[in-house]
């Protein structure tokens, strides 16, 4: 007789409880919004309505590992998203309208209502976007081939325009620098300043043309522009030896200099760091922001009076590299790099939020 001996069931062990793992308040908001600002400067407007201004540009969107440019309105209240909306090609560039949010591409021009994102319309020019002009209404676009274009704002239908735009119409830009490098001179003649070289002339945004007040048309490939704002701030360095930076505000009619403030230590011998990157500036009629860098030093960022040039704050930014600098009424805007956007309060400096790392 042989015997078969079977083993006993196991006992049925519980598997273990999976570890808990507590998640930082950070992280959840970066997995519920894996975001970062797109290095644009920023287009401001209350779109929703509650009063409070809003943040509209391109932010890039990071998902299953891949990055994308997306439209984006982020609420001015509490920072986060309105909404994300289409994608932005690359060397796309972004334009504001009360109406509208414009995003030009090669020939194509898209328009967005500001307070949803949904597209509005598209329409196609006959070649490559190069300048776009906002009047009420409508949009005058100049393509490449030299064609002028009138693009209805509410529906987009487009139609050949033989008129040149007014100086009344607006140049809108998307530019990293969005006030003066259109022209290191526009409309003044700093011959008229001894012992002083302009370097830059600031004019806000919409308030620069390539249209001259006869109506003439220039090109920025001239280095020419027109700014239709009634306060004259340039940025200009001593002429001979050692490149002294100043601020000069000036009479926008006589041209004649009212004030000047060196920026460094009065004195001192101090130049700014070179580099496009390294100077921003944005003004309102009665004040304005620069954002400079000293070599071997960290950026400085201030709030002078248009009246006479005198600090009304400043602070230090520890950033390598500023793309923007945008000035209104509550708030001044920093993009630092190409992935995060610092808002601070206008009357004290009070850093306030930072979309992105």
């Amino acid at each position: 007789m042989v015997f078969i001996f079977m083993p006993a069931d196991p006992p049925e062990v519980e598997p273990p409880a999976p570890a808990v793992v507590e998640e930082k308040e950070d992280e959840k908001e970066e997995k519920e919004e894996p975001l970062n600002w797109n290095a644009n400067r920023p287009f401001v407007a209350d779109v929703n309505g509650d009063g409070v201004e809003d943040i509209l540009g391109q932010i890039s969107h990071r998902a299953d590992g891949k990055s994308t440019s997306r439209l984006a309105a982020v609420n001015g209240k509490d920072f986060k998203l309105l909404w994300m909306g289409a994608m932005a090609p690359r060397y796309s560039e972004l334009h504001y309208t009360p109406s509208r949010l414009l995003l030009a591409h090669d020939n194509r021009l898209q328009a967005f209502e500001p307070a949803t994102g949904k597209q509005a319309w598209k329409a196609t020019l006959s070649d490559k976007i190069v300048e776009i002009y906002e009047g009420g209404e409508v949009a005058i676009v100049q393509t490449k081939d030299k064609a002028w274009s009138t693009v209805s704002l509410k529906t987009g239908e487009v139609a050949p325009r033989k008129h040149k735009p007014y100086p009344k119409f607006k140049l809108l830009q998307d530019r990293y620098f969005p006030l003066t490098m259109l022209s290191p001179t526009m409309n003044v003649k700093p011959r008229r300043w001894s012992g002083l070289t302009v370097k830059q002339v600031f004019c806000p945004p919409g308030r620069v043309s390539l249209v001259s007040p006869k109506g003439r048309l220039t090109h920025i490939a001239k280095r020419r522009a027109y700014c239709y704002f009634p306060v004259g701030l340039a940025y200009a360095v001593r002429a001979k030896g050692s490149k002294i930076p100043f601020l000069v505000g000036f009479d926008v009619k006589s041209q004649k200099i009212l004030w000047q403030h060196q920026v460094t230590e009065k004195g001192s011998l101090d130049e700014l760091e070179r580099g496009v990157d390294k100077f921003r500036a944005d003004l309102l009629e009665d004040r304005a922001l620069f954002v400079y860098k000293r070599p071997n030093r960290p950026f400085t960022m201030e709030l002078r009076s248009t009246a006479d040039g005198k600090v009304l704050w400043s602070k230090q930014l520890s950033s390598e590299r500023i793309y923007s600098a945008v000035l209104t009424r509550a708030r001044v805007y920093i993009t630092h790099g190409r992935q995060s956007l610092v808002a601070h309060d206008a009357k004290t400096g009070r850093r306030l939020a930072r979309i992105g790392e």
